[in-house]
């Protein structure tokens, strides 16, 4: 198992970290919330990466002898936590990494033996060996000068996507570190050193602005009166914070998984107890309860549920629970339970909690909630990080108000308190019998978001060349294909993505991982297929029917050919489809099974992988739509829609039409409700789409 790490030295704090200092609301201003934690740290004191990655360093705006390093993990953790995009270290000692003329520095006895000094000057050593070159390191090597304004060549602005700009197709190449690396010394005394978690979150990517300062605190304005619109707008700025992790929790969860964390003393890293990490931290007691909609904004985001939940916790020595009833949204949208005293004396607790709940009367509705970090505890059977939540009680009547009870376990510490921890689910609601409430009615249902972004985009593609940018599942909703009869009979989570070719955008998204399917086989993890980045795939145009009068599809043609043994090809079909007595003759896209393959386990599983393909002034015409329907200055997020408008059927497959839109919320004061709104390109530029090709 891969080692974590903590990100400095065990003995490397000052003082005890204070409230003001700590990830969470600001003390006395309930506008802010510090999402990064900062700590007073001996001089010179370590920066370890936490895992394996990519160093990435920028220049800080407020302090001209600071550094801030980036890391860019190559896994997540071995424990169940949400993807995480960005370690973020604040407060680094310039000069200790190069000199004035951006020389990389050779490392002295005060740097650990595995250094990032080390590992530059090493690659740089294998570069001149293979190019008979005798050159130095420099500060390129770790993308600093990409923050010095006075390079007018490669300064970026803070405007800038940091992903875009550490992939950048250029001749810098970015070392590779491994956990526990040493990759800069805290500037420590009266600077603050600074620590940050940033996860994968749609619409929230990072930029170099917030990743150049010393200090990352979300501010937003009171409300403006007292419309539905200012209210809405007041929750959706705050929902910001919901991109970061407190690092205590981090570590609390390799705690709550058994998980043993890496941390030097001196010059030496030993594995020790997780709460020994947890303990540096203010937060050290505080557990968040992180629920999400389908389209990762707080649960209630968008008035669905109602804003109080449920909890009980264990008595000892008694079968009685003590009961609460909490407002999720007391100030911000994450539940906090801070310094939670118990009446229990052992190592861990059970945490029972129910959900507001909208039940319908009909079997049209389903209740999903998964877990991205712990598993339930179920009355019977194995535990799941997967839950069909029941809308009946013992007495089989519908539950109203509130769902079932879920449970949890938490780890406790000698104080008999709850112990810093991270709880992150997704609460999906798919109700196909009615629409009073923003809900999804399809699996395309506010699927693909036109904030959706090609981070990593040169712009220069040839026929079969393309881009590919992903999100994880927590970005995604839960899709459900019990109720659209597929074959699949699968309930699952997916990553989404967006490619772009010569000639399309295509939107796409596949499995990421099985939850429940109608065989009752357990969770499995495919190997994903597709990675972000641009793909040269001109080498596969002599493979597939290539036709030069036609627009070229790189990314569809492309996407069976990384596993060729699986035998599939993309292919062009015309079939006959009875029309108003008569047969029309109808073209769509197929992937084809040329030979039998190898089940290997990893396979395309073409029931679960979803695309919509349309051409790039398609695409500009949506995003054009966006514009005149909702304003220029639209701030809440639109979705593709694609609405049925008719089906054709043969003896062999079955084409649905779709036409092709947009749908958004907005705000309505008169009425003081949240409207969903759905618009679609009309006239001559109407988009009209064969899809869902099914075969009888």
């Amino acid at each position: 198992m891969a080692d974590i790490f903590f990100f400095t030295d065990l003995d490397a704090l000052a003082s005890a970290q204070t409230q003001a200092q700590a990830f969470g609301p600001v003390p006395g201003d309930n506008t802010s919330f510090r999402v990064s934690n900062q700590f007073l740290v001996k001089p010179s004191s370590s920066a370890i990466a936490v895992t394996d990655g990519i160093p990435f360093v920028q220049q800080c705006k407020e302090d001209e002898d600071c550094v801030n390093v980036i890391l860019l993990p190559i896994n997540n953790p071995d424990f169940d936590f949400p993807t995480i995009k960005f370690f973020v270290y604040r407060g680094i000692q310039k000069d200790t990494l190069f000199d004035a003329q951006g020389t990389i520095r050779e490392p002295d006895g005060s740097w650990k033996p595995n250094n990032i000094l080390k590992v530059l000057h090493d690659l740089q050593d294998k570069i001149n060996a293979d190019n008979n070159t005798q050159l130095d390191p420099k500060s390129e090597n770790i993308g600093y000068h990409y923050s010095v304004v006075g390079n007018t060549d490669n300064y970026q602005s803070d405007d800038e996507y940091l992903e875009r700009v550490i992939f950048k197709k250029d001749t810098v190449q970015l070392p590779l570190v491994t956990a526990g690396c040493q990759i800069g010394k805290f500037i420590g005394n009266t600077t603050s050193a600074g620590f940050q978690i940033i996860q994968d979150r749609l619409g929230y990517e990072p930029k170099l602005g917030i990743i150049r300062s010393l200090d990352h605190i979300i501010t937003v304005t009171s409300p403006l009166g007292t419309t539905k619109t200012s209210a809405f707008k007041h929750w959706h700025d705050k929902e910001a914070i919901l991109t970061y992790v407190d690092p205590a929790a981090f570590y609390g969860c390799a705690k709550a998984n058994g998980e043993k964390v890496k941390a030097y003393t001196g010059q030496t890293a030993e594995k020790v107890d997780s709460i020994n990490v947890v303990e540096k931290f203010y937060n050290k007691e505080v557990v968040y309860i992180d629920i999400r909609n389908d389209q990762n904004y707080s649960y209630d985001y968008y008035d669905s549920f109602g804003k109080t939940l449920r909890l009980s916790f264990e008595q000892e020595g008694s079968d009685e629970l003590l009961s609460e009833s909490l407002n999720y949204y007391t100030d911000w949208p994450i539940l906090r339970l801070e310094s939670k005293k118990l009446p229990v004396k052992k190592g861990k607790s059970k945490i029972f909690f129910e959900l507001p709940f909208v039940g319908v009367n009909d079997d049209s509705s389903k209740y999903y909630l998964n877990s991205f970090t712990h598993e339930f505890l179920p009355k019977t059977g194995s535990r799941t990080k997967f839950h069909h939540l029941n809308q009946f009680d013992e007495e089989k009547l519908f539950l109203v108000g509130y769902s079932e009870v879920i449970s949890l376990l938490n780890w406790v510490n000698e104080e008999n308190n709850l112990g810093s921890n991270y709880f992150l689910f997704k609460y999906s609601a798919l109700q196909y019998a009615f629409c009073d409430k923003i809900i999804r009615n399809s699996i395309f249902d506010t699927l693909f978001s036109l904030d959706m972004k090609l981070i990593i985009d040169d712009g220069k593609l040839d026929d079969g060349d393309f881009n590919t940018y992903l999100y994880s599942s927590i970005n995604a909703p839960l899709i459900d294909k019990t109720l659209e009869k597929d074959d699949s009979q699968d309930v699952y989570l997916a990553n989404i993505g967006i490619a772009k070719d010569k000639n399309h955008i295509t939107f796409f998204a596949f499995k990421e991982r099985g939850n429940h399917n109608a065989n009752g086989d357990k969770l499995n993890y495919p190997m994903s297929l597709i990675r972000k980045g641009k793909y040269d795939n001109s080498v596969f145009l002599d493979e597939y029917t290539y036709d030069p009068t036609q627009k070229s599809l790189g990314f569809l043609a492309a996407l069976p050919k990384r596993i060729p043994e699986q035998g599939l090809v993309l292919k062009r079909v015309k079939h006959p489809f009875p029309q108003n007595g008569q047969e029309e003759i109808r073209e769509f896209l197929y992937y084809l099974k040329t030979g039998q393959g190898r089940n290997n386990g990893f396979n395309i599983d073409l029931r679960t992988l979803d695309c919509l393909t349309i051409t790039l002034e398609e695409y500009e015409n949506i995003k054009q739509l966006k514009e005149t329907k909702f304003g220029t200055n639209y701030s809440y997020r639109t979705y593709i829609q694609a609405l049925e408008t008719d089906f054709h059927i043969n003896k062999s497959y079955r084409i649905n039409e779709m036409q092709l839109g947009i749908m958004g919320v907005s705000p309505n004061d008169s009425k003081e409700i949240l409207e969903q709104n759905i618009e679609f390109v009309e006239g001559n530029d109407s988009i009209t789409l064969n899809g869902l090709v099914t075969k009888n």
